[in-house]
């Protein structure tokens, strides 16, 4: 047996990178039919006289969809055109967050719009999210991001037509494809199908669709422990357990009154509590 890493997937062939060696496998029976059997990202070992997958090791982080394992940062795409959906946003740093993956947000098409970068840092500054004025037309911003992906496999996420493939493009000299926005309605369009880490020196790159729509799967007493700015305040609140919605004494509502938190991610965040928490009714 030996060891790798999926790197690609495809029609039930599982493209597997051992050192420099690269190896096309298929899987055995139960990994097969399993739903998260075996997934991009994923470290397996594998039988070098078959070219079989025997086994998934211990996963770092998971993503049923898309489908995406041991994902060390993702890189959040915002721009503008098209406007930022601060609700996704909010949803998907809680779903990263949740994983205990590292979040870094790209400011794209600085030489467009501007504005949008001090709009990010308004809703996100207090996160810990590393925040970073890019352009992959005019080259801003590069260098510095590119030293914050070192020595870790990245997804790039966001809305279509932020300029995900343009900037990995920008960043790495990859030929990726690239869609448009539509004059109409100012919403991209996927290019992206299939899941693939490309290795660029000492970055891997995670090129997966669909990372702007993944969904918590988080109770919703427990959404405040992924909100790193509302944490940080939970000793300060009244009650040991404060959820930031209604509670008196709640330190997180004070400081927002007061204008040291947003008030706009403060009004999404109930937002967001009151929809899983209803979802959560359901079942």
């Amino acid at each position: 047996m030996i060891k790798g890493q999926v790197v690609k997937m495809n029609a039930g062939r599982y493209t597997v990178l051992c050192g420099d060696k690269i190896y096309e496998c298929s899987a055995r029976g139960n990994l097969k039919i399993k739903s998260d059997g075996i997934v991009t990202g994923d470290y397996v070992s594998i039988d070098e006289r078959t070219l079989t997958v025997d086994k998934v090791l211990e996963r770092k982080s998971f993503f049923i969809r898309p489908s995406i394992a041991n994902v060390d940062a993702v890189n959040v795409v915002v721009a503008s055109p098209p406007k930022p959906d601060f609700i996704m946003l909010d949803k998907l740093l809680l779903a990263l967050f949740s994983q205990d993956v590292e979040v870094i947000i790209s400011v794209n098409k600085s030489d467009l719009n501007s504005g949008v970068f001090n709009e990010i840092v308004a809703n996100y500054g207090d996160t810990g999210c590393k925040i970073v004025q890019v352009s992959a037309t005019t080259g801003e911003g590069l260098d510095e991001l590119k030293k914050l992906l070192e020595n870790k496999l990245v997804a790039f996420a966001g809305q279509s037509a932020v300029g995900k493939s343009s900037l990995v493009s920008a960043l790495f000299g990859l030929k990726l494809k690239t869609g448009d926005v539509s004059e109409k309605t100012l919403r991209g369009r996927h290019t992206t199908t299939v899941a693939e880490i490309y290795s660029c020196g000492n970055i891997r790159i995670a090129d997966t669709p669909g990372f702007s729509v993944i969904k918590p799967q988080i109770e919703p007493e427990d959404i405040a422990l992924f909100y790193p700015e509302y944490f940080s305040r939970l000793p300060y609140c009244k009650f040991r357990m404060c959820t930031h919605v209604s509670e008196p004494g709640c330190k997180v509502s004070q400081d927002v009154e007061s204008g040291l938190l947003s008030s706009d991610r403060y009004l999404r965040y109930k937002d967001i509590f009151n929809e899983i928490k209803s979802e959560k009714l359901k079942y």
